[in-house]
């Protein structure tokens, strides 16, 4: 059995790592991550897992551990396009406490054999300018009231034959026939700035 490091993290007293190890029937993935807790209190980590693939055991590691803000040590050439792109997800997620920063940058552009900046980018806010207008042949042989068109900003989601327009915090606003109405929208961005590779 061949067995050696494809991925390796490293902080203050500890370090993640990813094994591949060839075995005579199949290839495993082993995700190991060690710990030494210096205060003496016994809460040192020690723990193990195998998986059928890379993507799996970084998927794993991705999922427990803010691995972004450690040192990169060592990445095979087949998972630098996978680690890469985790890390800008990582690296402009809102959960980031470190938003402007990347502590380690230096470090992960050499073992990553790329560069990470900061740019302002225009980023999908998630809503929409929505504009809802009759569709004026349905309308006019119509004996009811005539429907009026409107401007609006949320969400649009189209249930069997109606259309939901939903407002900023998700909350249906109008239900509309989807065969008297035709619906343009228009997604709104904003200004944030992102780490990107370049």
């Amino acid at each position: 059995m061949k067995k050696e490091i494809v991925f390796e993290i490293g902080g203050e007293g500890g370090s993640i790592a990813i094994h591949r190890e060839e075995r005579k029937d199949k290839t495993v993935y082993i995700y190991d991550h060690n710990e030494t807790d210096f205060s003496e209190s016994g809460l040192d980590i020690a723990y193990t897992n195998e998986f059928n693939s890379f993507e799996e055991a970084f998927d794993k590691l991705d999922r427990q551990y803010p691995w972004h803000i450690l040192y990169l040590e060592k990445i095979d050439a087949p998972y630098i396009r996978l680690v890469i792109d985790k890390l800008l997800i990582k690296l402009n997620s809102p959960d980031n406490v470190f938003k402007n920063e990347f502590y380690s940058q230096h470090q992960f552009e050499r073992q990553l054999n790329t560069r990470f900046q900061l740019e302002k980018k225009h980023v999908f806010t998630g809503l929409y300018e929505i504009d809802a207008t009759p569709i004026v042949e349905l309308v006019s042989n119509s004996k009811k009231i005539p429907l009026k068109g409107f401007n609006i900003e949320g969400q649009v989601e189209v249930l069997y034959n109606s259309i939901l327009i939903k407002d900023e915090e998700g909350k249906i606003e109008f239900i509309l026939p989807s065969d008297k109405f035709f619906i343009e929208t228009r997604a709104i961005t904003e200004l944030k700035m992102m780490w990107i590779e370049g």
